[in-house]
C-alpha cells in the first residue's frame, strides 16, 4: 500500500541529519557503527557487504540476530548458530528470554535489513522504527523478486519508501521501482546484486557423472481457487522425481527443497509420509537431499537444474548452465510471475509442461550437451542481471561511503 509521500521525504531529512552526525564522529576519530539485522542466516543476502566492511578501518560491524514471528521460539538457537559461524565477538542478540527482546536504539549509525516486512518482526526491530530515529536504513533483497503477488509491496510499499538506500537486484527491478515508488526511485540504485558476489563459478564444468538439481518450492496450492504464489509442482511430480533416478542410474539427482517446503507439506502429508519420502531418497544410490543454507557450492558442482522456485530462475544464470523451468501452463505462469523481470528470465530457459518434457530436457540438453539457448541466455544475463558482479558489494560500499562522507 502506498503511504504518505510527505512522511517519506521527512525521513530523508532525518537521514541528512544523521549523515552530519556521522561526519562529526569520523572527524573525531570514531568509527561508523554498522548493524546487520538478520532473522535467519539463509536470508542474509548482505553477507558480502558485511565481509567488505570488515576489511575497512572506517567501520565497526556487528551481526544482530532478531526474531521473526515464524521463529520467535527458536530465537536463542538461531543466535547460537550465528555465533558458530561468525564468532561470539561479532554476533549480538536481541534475545533476553522467551518473553522479552532487546532493542538497539542508539547502537548503530547504519543498519542493513535482511527482512523487508515490518509486520513479521517486533516493532523495535522494524525499518520504520529506525527510520523515525534517523538511523540510515539499507535493504538488499534476500532473493530476486519474481512474483506478481508481492509486486506492489516492493515497488511502492511503505517499508521500501522508508528506506535511506534500497539496492535493487536488476536493471528491470530498478526501472520498475523508479516508475512506481512515491520517491520515484530517489532512494534506490542498481549496482549489481551483492548476494551473488559469494558465488564464483568453476572455470570448467565438473567432471564425472552429470548432476542435476531438482528444486521444490513451498507454494503448494490447497485448491484451484487458492490465492498467492503457486510456483510449486512437487505434488504433481514427487513420485516422478524418484523414478527419474531409476531411469538414469548414470546421473546424480540432488533434491533441494525450499526451507519452508516441509512446513507447508504438513498441510497435505502426515509426518509419516514425509519421513517415507526422505527414506526413499536415501535408498536411491544416485539421489541425494540437500538442505544446507549455503547452496552456491551445489550450484558449482551441478550440470543443470529442474526448477519450480522463483529466484533460482535468475540466480542459476550465474552458472551459465541450463535450467528447465516447471510450468503450470502459460496462463498460470503469467499469474504467478511478474512480466518485467521473471517472465523475461523464463523466456531464456527451457520449459517443461509434462514428464515427457523433463525427460527431453535431460536427454537432449543435459546428456547430449546441446544447450542451444545458452548464448541468448547469457546475453540477457549480462545485460539485465550481471551488474558489477562479482564486485557488486564493493560498488555498493563505495556508494555508501560517498553518500555519507562525500
Amino acid at each position: 500500500m502506498e503511504g504518505n509521500k510527505e512522511l517519506y521525504y521527512e525521513y530523508q531529512k532525518n537521514y541528512h541529519k544523521k549523515i552530519r552526525e556521522i561526519k562529526q564522529r569520523v572527524a573525531n576519530g570514531q568509527k561508523i557503527r554498522v548493524g546487520f539485522l538478520v532473522c535467519a542466516l539463509p536470508s542474509f543476502a548482505a553477507l558480502p557487504m558485511y565481509r567488505a566492511m570488515q576489511k575497512e578501518e572506517l567501520f565497526e560491524t556487528k551481526i544482530v540476530m532478531i526474531p521473526s514471528v515464524y521463529n520467535i521460539r527458536n530465537a536463542s538457537d538461531i543466535h547460537l548458530e550465528a555465533e558458530n559461524v561468525f564468532g561470539k565477538e561479532q554476533v549480538m542478540t536481541s534475545y533476553v528470554d522467551e518473553n522479552s527482546f532487546r532493542s538497539f536504539d542508539g547502537n548503530f549509525d547504519i543498519i542493513f535489513f535482511s527482512n523487508p516486512y515490518d509486520k513479521i518482526v517486533l516493532p523495535i526491530h522494524s525499518i520504520e522504527h529506525f527510520a523515525k530515529l534517523g538511523v540510515l536504513t539499507v535493504y538488499i533483497g534476500y532473493g530476486y523478486l519474481t512474483s506478481n503477488h508481492k509486486l506492489d509491496f516492493f515497488r511502492r510499499g511503505h517499508e521500501m519508501s522508508c528506506l535511506w538506500k534500497y539496492y535493487l537486484d536488476s536493471n528491470a527491478g530498478y526501472a520498475e521501482y523508479a516508475a512506481h515508488s512515491p520517491l520515484k526511485g530517489r532512494n534506490a540504485k542498481f549496482l549489481g546484486y551483492a548476494k551473488m558476489d559469494s558465488f564464483i563459478p568453476l572455470p570448467v564444468a565438473p567432471k564425472g557423472k552429470k548432476r542435476i538439481i531438482i528444486t521444490a518450492h513451498h507454494s503448494m496450492q490447497i485448491s484451484a481457487e487458492s490465492i498467492g504464489i503457486q510456483y510449486s509442482c512437487f505434488l504433481r511430480y514427487y513420485d516422478f522425481y524418484l523414478r527419474l533416478a531409476k531411469m538414469y542410474p548414470g546421473v546424480e539427482f540432488v533434491f533441494r527443497p525450499h526451507p519452508l517446503w516441509e512446513t507447508v507439506l504438513h498441510e497435505f502429508w502426515p509426518q509419516g509420509m514425509i519421513d517415507e519420502y526422505y527414506r526413499k531418497i536415501e535408498e536411491l544410490p544416485n539421489m541425494f537431499l540437500h538442505t544446507d543454507s549455503n547452496y552456491f557450492d551445489l550450484f558449482q558442482a551441478s550440470h543443470a537444474m529442474i526448477n519450480d522456485c522463483g529466484s533460482y530462475n535468475a540466480e542459476y544464470m550465474f552458472t551459465g548452465k541450463p535450467l528447465c523451468m516447471l510450468s503450470k501452463g502459460d496462463v498460470k505462469d503469467k499469474e504467478n510471475y511478474n512480466e518485467y523481470f521473471a517472465l523475461q528470465c523464463i523466456k531464456h530457459h527451457y520449459k517443461a509442461y509434462s514428464e515427457l518434457d523433463i525427460i527431453a530436457f535431460i536427454e537432449e540438453i543435459v546428456l547430449k550437451e546441446n544447450d542451444f539457448m545458452k548464448n541468448d541466455r547469457m546475453a540477457f544475463w549480462n545485460r539485465e542481471i550481471k551488474g558489477n558482479w562479482p564486485h557488486s558489494s564493493q560498488y555498493v560500499l563505495e556508494d555508501l561511503k560517498a553518500s555519507v562522507l562525500g
